[in-house]
């Protein structure tokens, strides 16, 4: 989600989506292997089912399905400009 003309946050949300905490972990791990951007704060861990990984203009917030639907970011920015697109991580 693009939220950098409604926000001073981040310029990005990206959001994802695992259905167990082990897939939550591989992705996270999966994250951290791919992006290479300094200032990674990361908060939570997989057995609470919401992982934020802040790298200053782009929070990526890794969820379990269930945690998804509860926190519902999407409809909380829903004046974000939103860009969909489904990523298979394979290990």
């Amino acid at each position: 989600m693009d939220i950098s003309e409604i926000s001073t946050l981040a310029d990005y949300f990206i959001l994802a989506s695992a259905d167990n905490a082990r897939q939550l972990d591989a992705l996270e791990d999966a994250v951290e292997d791919q992006v290479q951007l300094d200032g990674l704060h990361k908060e939570g861990e997989s057995s609470s089912g919401w992982i934020l990984m802040d790298y200053r203009d782009i929070v990526v917030h890794l969820f379990t399905k269930e945690q998804r639907e509860y926190y519902d970011l999407e409809k909380i920015w829903s004046d974000a400009k939103k860009d969909s697109c489904i990523i298979a991580l394979q290990r």
